[in-house]
């Protein structure tokens, strides 16, 4: 999976980085140029975890995915960024498999708590599944081990739980078809 390099390295450096994504937000970058979306890091020749959630993985670099996302929101909130942002940051995150996997953190499930963007989440995660489940078990809610993805408390169970996917099924492997399978057994790919 390709993110950008901003959100590679020790949370200490990566943290200034989204600082300054916030400043040339405010200054009327697009989301893509905010996180220079061309200055990209691949998991697969880069070590590290894949953290969905945080702070927390510690001893050289990892990719903090929660961190633009988390701190956006605190801008927002805190009026140093528009209110009007917060959509338009969601809808930008769900077009890269590293902006899905922004969401996912359970510290960030505030992204999805409209219930309208709980079936748009679901339908991103099924566009980028096959890119975020390629990354193998490197992903963390924070501790220095790496599982799965689907296995971790995330925000598409959430979303999946609220959009009527019972329980059970959420705690059990995906199906042959994955992700898509699964919301299609629930008639979600039909939705508007």
């Amino acid at each position: 999976m390709l993110l950008p390099r901003l959100i590679y390295g020790t949370w200490r450096e990566v943290k200034p980085r989204i600082g300054r994504v916030i400043t040339r937000l405010k200054r009327g970058a697009s989301w893509p140029e905010a996180v220079q979306a061309d200055d990209l890091v691949d998991t697969a020749t880069s070590p590290g975890l894949v953290a969905i959630d945080g702070p927390g993985v510690y001893g050289g670099p990892h990719f903090h995915c929660f961190g633009p996302m988390r701190l956006l929101w605190d801008a927002i909130r805190h009026h140093r960024l528009p209110e009007a942002l917060q959509e338009v940051l969601f809808v930008a995150s769900l077009e890269t498999a590293w902006g899905v996997a922004g969401l996912l953190g359970n510290n960030d499930t505030c992204w999805v708590v409209p219930v309208e963007r709980r079936l748009p989440l679901v339908r991103a995660a099924i566009r980028s599944w096959d890119v975020l489940d390629t990354v193998g078990p490197r992903y963390s809610l924070g501790s220095n081990h790496g599982k799965r993805l689907w296995p971790l408390p995330n925000n598409i169970h959430y979303a999946l739980a609220h959009l009527g996917v019972p329980h059970e099924e959420l705690g059990r492997p995906l199906p042959p078809g994955g992700l898509a399978e699964l919301a299609a057994r629930h008639g979600l790919l039909d939705v508007q």
